[in-house]
């Protein structure tokens, strides 16, 4: 079986990928919520599979905004959501 190729972006595709700004996406990282690898030079590289489990807890915080979840109610689902998701990965 031969390995799939990883891919990788730079901080400044991957803040586009996901919609938000580099520095919402270095606070995530300093905050633990998105893991990124370092390049010998220090780069911050993000795997594809991450963006895209953040992309999607993203989805699932707007989707619950969008059925009527008042603002508070709706940080503190996606907030209570994080940390299993996070425990998960980095198993």
């Amino acid at each position: 079986m031969t390995d799939l190729p990883q891919q990788r972006f730079l901080i400044g595709e991957a803040a586009k990928f996901l919609g938000v700004s580099i520095d919402t996406l270095r606070r995530w990282e300093r905050d633990q919520k998105v893991a990124a690898q370092r390049s010998d030079g220090g780069t911050r590289l993000f795997e594809i599979w991450e963006l895209n489990r953040v992309k999607s807890l993203l989805f699932q915080k707007k989707s619950i905004v969008r059925e009527g979840a008042d603002g508070y109610q709706a940080v503190r689902e996606f907030n209570q959501l994080l940390p299993r998701l996070q425990r998960s990965v980095i198993r």
